[in-house]
């Protein structure tokens, strides 16, 4: 499976997307909402959905496919929405 990643990421980004991570990645609500709602359609497999919303993997996609459904899944929407007005306050 990492070669698979990785193939993904230097065709998305070239080799320097596969140097090690430094910061960490930040997602929007749009982004989370979306690629779950794409995953459960059945239309995409897992890859295809790391590859179309460029994450840096498919366990950002396991872990929000596993909030889905629980009252967690409200809770990480509304953090992902305030995080985005937050940086909007910030520019």
């Amino acid at each position: 499976m990492a070669i698979i990643r990785w193939s993904i990421k230097y065709e998305l980004d070239g080799k320097e997307d596969l140097f090690e991570i430094i910061s960490r990645t930040t997602y929007s609500a749009y982004i989370l909402i979306k690629s779950v709602k794409d995953y459960l359609s059945g239309n995409f497999s897992m890859l295809d959905i790391v590859k179309k919303y460029n994450l840096s993997g498919d366990s950002i996609l396991r872990n929000w496919l596993k909030w889905y459904n629980t009252p967690k899944w409200n809770v990480k929407v509304e953090e992902f929405m305030a995080r985005k007005k937050f940086l909007n306050l910030l520019n």
